[in-house]
């Protein structure tokens, strides 16, 4: 297994995002060590019900001395399951994690190294063994280090206290006068993006609740933002769009994308219920494109949610102009590519043919009367 943890910090050959093969893992094969025993106290914290609602701050670390109680690592014989490590987020709190795991298992490199000589060392190896982590110091707080020139990587605190899924040193670290904006130069995730993509959520509205900016997107793929990361989940979705403010003019491109993500996650993981996400964003202003409504044209996806979107995308005069609706209805209706009869035989297993029929109809409904299905000129200008 293999783990990108930032932009520029590569651990292992593998190219998906970083901080996505535990976070967005669902269907990976992935092989875990599992962690039998904790402390009493992080057992405690590991199994209590966690919700979206509030985010513990007031517990405190108490340093890690010879008294603590003893923790035992064990290895079991490796699994390769779907999934292993789905709930991490909410039951592996301020210890070893699957992020921590997989940073071990990886090749040495820069970011370790840094690591290896940072004042956040001993909070790392508390938790690889099973002590708890004691409470952050200012200089902890305030370290960050963007690595060599060439070999740039992207560290601070409160990104270590990410990969220990630790809200409580988050806390402690925002108390020491870090922004929860971050430390980090522009080209660096912001944090709340950092940790919306391990899915630690808890630790997204701290950083709100802190005066994080909530309108930040992801530094290399723009169409990533916080909309778009919790689109999965209705609560969270919620809780996010509740810190936004819908006068803004950034927030229009934000919930555009969210809605996208939202359409994508239902037509690849359609047993899943994504309607009442898909209902908010739409209340909420968002624009479906020719796109998003090409990922409901699938036979496995919900035919009512599609009806749904192609109902609210035939009140958009703006289709064609959205995404590339106009490169999008070319390539379905091109004959140099085949049109439509060769989208279809191409995806008969995966598409329903009346669903991509219906949305060329509908996109063709906002062409002006003579203009071409596909106008490549118009396209390549």
């Amino acid at each position: 297994m293999s783990i990108s943890i930032r932009r520029g910090l590569k651990l292992g050959d593998s190219a998906m995002p970083p901080q996505r093969l535990i976070a967005r893992s669902l269907g990976a094969v992935i092989t875990v060590a599992v962690i039998t025993a904790c402390t009493s106290a992080d057992s405690a914290t590991s199994s209590a019900p966690t919700t979206h609602s509030s985010v513990e701050t007031t517990a405190s670390f108490p340093a890690s001395s010879a008294s603590a109680a003893p923790t035992t690592l064990a290895s079991v014989p490796t699994t390769v399951v779907d999934d292993p490590d789905a709930g991490w987020q909410t039951r592996d709190r301020c210890q070893m994690t699957p992020i921590l795991r997989s940073m071990d298992e990886a090749p040495p490199s820069v970011a370790g190294d840094l690591l290896a000589a940072s004042p956040l060392a001993p909070y790392l190896e508390a938790a690889r063994a099973g002590q708890r982590i004691p409470r952050v110091t200012l200089t902890a707080a305030q370290w960050y280090e963007v690595g060599p020139p060439g070999r740039e990587v992207y560290l601070d605190s409160l990104q270590v206290a990410m990969w220990l899924n630790c809200p409580v040193m988050v806390r402690q670290i925002l108390d020491l006068g870090v922004s929860p904006d971050g430390q980090l130069p522009d080209e660096a995730d912001a944090p709340v993006m950092r940790a919306a993509s391990l899915g630690e959520w808890d630790i997204v509205f701290l950083l709100l609740d802190a005066g994080a900016d909530p309108y930040v997107v992801d530094s290399y793929e723009p169409w990533r933002n916080l909309l778009s990361e919790s689109s999965d989940d209705p609560a969270v979705l919620n809780r996010v769009w509740s810190s936004m403010d819908p006068a803004r003019p950034e927030v229009q491109a934000i919930l555009d994308d969210g809605l996208g993500a939202a359409l994508a996650s239902a037509g690849e993981y359609p047993s899943a219920d994504h309607t009442i996400s898909v209902e908010h964003l739409v209340d909420w202003g968002a624009r479906p494109t020719i796109s998003g409504l090409i990922a409901l044209a699938t036979v496995s996806s919900d035919p009512s949610l599609f009806a749904t979107v192609l109902d609210v995308a035939g009140q958009q005069p703006d289709l064609l102009e959205l995404g590339d609706g106009a490169g999008t209805l070319c390539y379905l209706t091109d004959p140099s590519h085949g049109g439509l009869e060769s989208f279809q035989s191409d995806y008969t297993d995966d598409y329903d043919p009346d669903r991509i029929q219906a949305i060329v109809d509908l996109a063709t409904t906002y062409l002006s009367p003579g203009e071409p299905l596909c106008d490549r000129d118009a396209i390549d200008r």
